[in-house]
């Protein structure tokens, strides 16, 4: 596995920036609050920076190694400022994954009594103008009505989803800009990764303590990979071997020489 040569990506919009230096920190997790992304890009031409600047762009960052990247975010602007510094400008660009689609949806709706579980979530799901990812997939597997109907009264999508499918045994969030439902407890079906010193793991996992909710939690440092809220990791080090399933997930990056890390909290599976 290739672990040197760092290179990254921005995508705004129509814009990629490629061979500027970057800065980024990127934090997922599996919960309901949007994921979110900050980059810092260094001396971009006017024209350039007049193009990316609009709130609601949509914003892509990619990063890896020797040019093999992998997509780290994906999301819209939040935010965009340009700042001189010396003889440097910096823009900042700040965004939410799936955060004002979040805010904003809502759904109007009623069913006759009866009404299949499957029938209205896939409408909660369409309300929220994002990309269904698997929701549909998973929704076909849950069974059941509602045998008094179902009434949506302009109701907030993001809590209603939450209830339906907790009922149900299963939880959702928004990952790089579609819907993942996944079973509560399992994980997100993506291919392990296999994680020791010789393919990335930087020192020691170190178990959680000090907080009784976070008992058998497990942390640890990485060079910069694609982990993913709920992928599976197989860990290889001297404390802690087996698979951990990853809960969340902070990317810090900078192309030229400072960090290009990944810290993971993760649960034993």
């Amino acid at each position: 596995m290739r672990l040197f040569d760092r290179t990254a990506a921005v995508i705004v919009g129509t814009v990629r920036v490629d061979s500027l230096r970057m800065t980024f920190k990127i934090h997922k997790d599996n919960a309901e609050k949007p994921n979110t992304a900050e980059v810092v890009i260094s001396n971009l031409s006017p024209s350039t920076r007049s193009l990316i600047e609009k709130k609601g762009n949509p914003l892509i960052v990619e990063a890896g190694y020797g040019g093999d990247n992998s997509t780290l975010f994906s999301g819209r602007v939040r935010s965009c400022e340009h700042v001189r510094k010396g003889a440097d400008w910096e823009t900042t660009i700040r965004s939410g994954d799936g955060e004002e689609e979040l805010k904003v949806a809502t759904v109007s709706n009623s069913w006759k009594p009866g009404v299949a579980k499957t029938t209205v979530l896939n409408a909660l799901v369409r309300s929220l103008n994002l990309d269904p990812g698997n929701s549909a997939q998973v929704f076909a597997g849950i069974p059941g009505q509602f045998s008094n109907g179902y009434v949506l009264d302009a109701a907030k999508t993001r809590q209603k989803l939450t209830d339906i499918l907790w009922l149900a045994g299963y939880e959702w969030s928004v990952q790089d800009g579609r819907v993942q439902v996944v079973r509560r407890g399992s994980s997100n079906g993506e291919s392990v990764i296999s994680l020791s010193s010789e393919t990335g793991l930087l020192g020691s996992p170190t178990h959680v303590t000090g907080d009784a909710k976070k008992v058998n939690h497990v942390k640890f440092e990485a060079l910069l990979q694609p982990f993913k809220p709920l992928r599976l990791v197989e860990l290889n080090s001297d404390g802690i071997r087996g698979l951990v399933k990853v809960l969340t997930v902070d990317q810090e990056g900078d192309t030229h020489g400072g960090k290009w890390t990944s810290m993971v909290e993760a649960v034993p599976v």
